[in-house]
């Protein structure tokens, strides 16, 4: 007798491809990381440089603090992060019907950073 390493499946799979609400999770969640990384390209442009040697060598003046309105504009951004991340886990807890659905990690977790992090730039831009 051959055994074969393939489990053993009692139910049919019946869907074809992910429905509307999966593609749009999926599409909220690259969205997301997506934003994430324009954040944090733009807050690297915001911060003050970091003096070198030659900076020092040729006396060229650097600017000591950060630039409040590429900070004003980081924020705006994050304001749309959290919106689409909580879009996104409000559509995937809408989906959770499969044992195969799960909740995004990744939503939750940049749904919590854009929040403390737009209440964070509230206080230094104030």
């Amino acid at each position: 007798m051959v055994y074969s390493n393939k489990p053993i499946e009692y139910y049919k799979e019946k869907r074809k491809r992910p429905d509307p609400i999966v593609q749009l999770v999926n599409l909220c969640n690259g969205l997301v990381w997506i934003i994430l990384i324009a954040i944090l390209l733009i807050t690297n442009r915001a911060m003050p440089p970091v003096e070198t040697v030659f900076d020092r060598f040729l006396g060229v003046e650097l600017r000591k603090h950060w630039d409040y309105q590429v900070l004003q504009t980081v924020q705006l951004i994050m304001a749309g992060l959290f919106a689409i991340s909580s879009t996104g886990i409000l559509l995937n807890t809408r989906r959770l019907k499969r044992t195969t659905d799960h909740i995004r990690v990744s939503l939750v977790t940049m749904a919590v950073f854009s929040f403390v992090g737009n209440v964070v730039l509230l206080f230094i831009l104030r």
